[in-house]
């Protein structure tokens, strides 16, 4: 089975969305209320809804980096073979 090179666009793409989605859960989980502030956090399950939104985008963001960077060394690794 022939390996297939990412394109670089898609490396530098892929990495600005998962750093935006590290950024955005982890400020959602920190400090909610800068973040939304028409929200009623006080209100019952507000707080618990916006922290399980933080965990669901550092996960997504994390899986997407994960896949990338597994992808991209599978794809390199008989190029950097080549050159030991």
């Amino acid at each position: 089975m022939e390996k297939t090179r990412i394109p670089t666009w898609v490396l530098v793409a892929t990495a600005l969305i998962s750093l935006l989605g590290v950024f955005v859960g982890v400020s959602l989980y920190v400090s909610p209320a800068s973040n939304l502030p028409d929200i009623d956090l006080a209100a019952k399950g507000s707080l618990f809804l916006v922290q399980m939104w933080a965990a669901r985008q550092v996960a997504i963001a994390g899986v997407m980096g994960y896949g990338v960077i597994r992808k991209h060394q599978a794809s390199c690794a008989p190029v950097f073979s080549s050159i030991a």
